[in-house]
C-alpha cells in the first residue's frame, strides 16, 4: 500500500482549484464543522449531494475570527448559531492553511476570516480533512499530508465534468471550423432548411 505524502507547502497543492469559494457550512456532530466550496453536486442514482470541495474541521477546539474579532468557537457553537455562521462564511474565498511549526495552533485562512485550531500536545488525530474536486484527500494531524486514498464519488463527478467540458470545447472548435469554411462564400447558407 502506498504511503501518504507529507506536504511542506500547501498553497501549490490547492492552486489548481482556486478560487475555492465557500457556498455552504454545516455542523455535523459535536464540534465538527464543514465548509462546502464551489457549490454542491448531485450524486447520480441517489438523493444525496456532495460539496464539490469540502473542508472539515474535526478538532475539539477552534475559534473563528472576522477582521480580528472573535465570532464563534467550539465551546459555544450549536445548530441555532449555524445560520449566522453560514452567513459569515458565504461567498468567502479559501486562501490557505498556515502552520507555524512550533506554534500550538493551525490556521485556516479565508478572505477576512481566520480559524484558529488548537493542536493537542499529547494526541495525534486528524484535526482537519480537505476533499478536493478531483477526489484527492488532504488531512492535518501532526503536519499536512496527502492521502493515498481517493474519494471515489468526487473523482467520478470530476471526471464526468471534465468529459462534459471536453465535449463543449470540441463542439465550439467544430462550430468555429464550420464558420471558417463558410467565410467568403455568401451563397452558402449557414443551415439548410430541409422542409424545402
Amino acid at each position: 500500500m502506498p504511503e501518504d505524502i507529507k506536504i511542506c507547502e500547501n498553497s501549490a497543492e490547492f492552486e489548481e482549484f482556486q478560487p475555492l469559494i465557500c457556498s455552504k457550512t454545516g455542523l455535523s456532530y459535536g464540534t465538527t464543522i464543514h465548509f462546502d466550496m464551489n457549490g454542491v453536486a448531485d450524486i447520480p442514482g441517489t438523493d444525496r449531494t456532495l460539496g464539490t470541495a469540502s473542508l472539515w474541521i474535526n478538532a475539539d477546539y477552534w475559534s473563528v475570527y472576522h477582521d480580528g474579532q472573535l465570532k464563534f468557537d467550539s465551546e459555544t457553537i450549536d445548530r441555532d448559531r449555524m445560520q449566522s455562521f453560514d452567513s459569515l462564511f458565504s461567498g468567502k474565498r479559501f486562501l490557505r492553511l498556515a502552520d507555524h511549526g512550533d506554534s500550538d495552533q493551525l490556521l485556516i485562512i479565508f478572505d477576512g476570516m481566520e480559524i484558529e485550531i488548537d493542536k493537542p500536545e499529547d494526541e495525534v488525530y486528524d484535526l482537519l480533512t480537505f476533499y478536493l474536486p478531483n477526489g484527492e484527500i488532504y488531512y492535518y494531524s501532526d503536519a499536512l499530508y496527502k492521502s493515498h486514498e481517493i474519494d471515489e464519488e468526487r473523482r467520478s463527478l470530476w471526471e464526468n465534468k471534465l468529459a462534459i467540458w471536453a465535449g463543449i470545447i470540441y463542439e465550439r472548435a467544430k462550430y468555429k471550423d464550420q464558420n471558417r469554411n463558410f467565410m467568403g462564400k455568401p451563397d452558402t447558407p449557414y443551415f439548410i432548411d430541409e422542409r424545402g
